[in-house]
């Protein structure tokens, strides 16, 4: 709100008001990143970068809400400096996963997708969950390198992280940006079987994958699916989409209805299509 107000006065007497924050609250990291974000607003991004630096230094931690703020004053300098600020990053938070997570995405706006990759997987060996966010910058990063040691990487993966259904998930969308579809079906089905949940976020790529494959033996991973995760509406809503794809109206209408038996607050969007599939009009 501070912030939001020194914006709409043109950050005029901005200075002032936060050399009276600090000497209010000197040792609050979320103070020094607060006056860091002013000074970004003002295009002062070198010394906005020393405001965050000076919050990171005050509490390590604070690295998890700053890497954004921080990434981005850094993007403005064309990343000059980069290195040795998250050198210095790493120094003050040398067990916190999202410091090296940070680094690896500065690395990766710089095009240096290897080194990236690098921080990544140490990130993800000091906390194996980090993958659950990790995982797109990663295949990001797996994708700008023709998918080199791609394969590598994600066993190191699940070396790291053998129960966590994200980390399959992500390998399958690798494996699909590859043009491996079968492969990645069976890693998206392994990120099932550990969460079966999961179907609510694996859906839309196991049925692009499905499609490439022209919907072979579609059926039968919907039952195993549909097995693992029998009170998941999404599970069916996404079979019912495979179906209707396939034109198989009739059938696509009864999985969406027992997605609607399943969650019936969420199921205005289902009943439009429905009714569209009724008239025998293909969903897209």
């Amino acid at each position: 709100s501070l912030n939001e107000a020194l914006a709409k006065l043109d950050y005029k007497g901005a200075d002032e008001a936060y050399q009276k924050v600090i000497k209010l609250a000197p040792k609050n990291a979320d103070a020094y990143a607060s006056w860091g974000r002013v000074l970004a607003g003002q295009g002062k991004y070198d010394v906005a970068i020393e405001k965050y630096l000076k919050a990171i230094k005050l509490d390590p931690w604070s690295i998890s809400f700053i890497g954004y703020s921080l990434n981005e004053a850094l993007a403005k300098l064309d990343y000059k400096g980069a290195d040795e600020a998250y050198q210095k990053v790493i120094k003050l938070a040398p067990k916190n996963a999202d410091a090296y997570a940070s680094w690896g995405r500065v690395l990766a706006g710089q095009g240096k997708y290897d080194v990236a990759i690098e921080k990544y997987l140490k990130a993800i060996k000091l906390d194996p969950w980090s993958i659950s966010f990790i995982g797109y910058s990663l295949n990001e990063a797996l994708a700008k390198l023709d998918y080199k040691g791609a394969d590598e990487a994600y066993q190191k993966v699940i070396e790291l992280a053998p129960q966590n259904a994200y980390a399959y998930a992500s390998w399958g969308r690798v494996l699909a940006g590859q043009g491996k579809y079968d492969v990645a079906i069976e890693k998206y089905l392994k990120a099932i079987k550990l969460d079966p949940w999961s179907i609510s976020f694996i859906g839309d790529s196991l049925n692009k994958a499905l499609a490439k494959l022209e919907y072979k033996d579609a059926d039968e991973i919907y039952q195993k699916i549909t097995k693992l995760a029998p009170q998941n509406a999404s599970a069916y809503e996404s079979w019912g989409r495979v179906l209707a794809e396939q034109r198989k109206y009739p059938e696509a209408i009864e999985k969406y209805q027992k997605a609607i038996e399943l969650n019936p607050d969420g199921s205005e969007g289902l009943r439009k299509r429905i009714d569209e599939l009724e008239k025998g009009v293909k969903i897209k």
